[in-house]
């Protein structure tokens, strides 16, 4: 009787390598094939999921940096490139509203949350939530203004999420100046990007305490010194 190689490898088929292989011995057999085989499923499989993910990803502060911008890029149907950050929103007790209101491939969902403040690029953190600090082009403003419309830090604010199912959208990278229109699966996506991060206000302290260690700038480092304090004044009184 001849001997098994030990080196030989084989499969859970006999030895049979190849998936046709594979598929032929299911079919003899009579055994039914994974629906995951024959049609990829969705990433994300209703609106819910997806904003969800989405707001999970921005308030922990993953958009704050260049790279998990444009990670959270994939849940838009047209994202933007990344702007440098001059404005962050600070929010607590964030909450998805239940059910979303659909009608045939849109979903309108609402998001309450309690505004607290602004962080800008220069470390600064102030109650005013609204107007922004940044123009809207983007530039930070010379002068803050005299009268918020909006003041923290419990503010209530109502923001609203329209999201389609579409097999269409744009992808955008470092390394590409425009999006980029593609097609593929039929998904969920957020109809409108948004350009302003809205973060916990742990996540606004890491992204002030990294500001402060990577700055050589010693205004910026005294500002965002005084910004966590202020931040942690807010988080001690909850």
């Amino acid at each position: 009787m001849g001997k098994t190689n030990p080196n030989r490898r084989t499969n859970g088929f006999g030895g049979l390598k190849s998936l046709s292989s594979r598929l032929i011995v299911c079919a003899v057999l009579g055994i039914n094939l994974p629906i995951a085989w024959a049609q990829p499923a969705p990433l994300f499989r209703s609106p819910r999921d997806v904003l969800e993910a989405y707001r999970r990803m921005d308030a922990a502060g993953e958009r704050l940096t260049s790279g998990g911008w444009y990670r959270a890029s994939r849940f838009f149907v047209k994202p933007g490139p990344w702007p440098g950050l001059p404005v962050i929103t600070v929010m607590d007790g964030e909450v998805i509203g239940d059910p979303p209101r659909l009608q045939q491939e849109r979903a309108e969902l609402t998001v309450r949350c309690g505004a607290v403040g602004q962080v800008d690029s220069l470390g600064r953190f102030t109650f005013t939530v609204a107007p922004s600090l940044a123009d809207p082009s983007g530039v930070l403003r010379k002068e803050p203004t005299p009268r918020p419309e909006i003041s923290g830090p419990d503010a209530p604010i109502l923001r609203i999420y329209l999201l389609i199912k579409t097999d269409t959208h744009w992808e955008i990278s470092p390394g590409l100046k425009t999006a980029r229109k593609v097609n593929g699966p039929v998904e969920w996506r957020i109809e409108d990007f948004e350009s302003s991060p809205w973060v916990t206000v742990e996540a606004a302290i890491r992204y002030l305490d990294r500001l402060r260690a990577t700055s050589s700038n010693e205004p910026i480092r005294k500002n965002a010194d005084r910004s966590i304090e202020a931040l942690q004044r807010h988080s001690r009184k909850q």
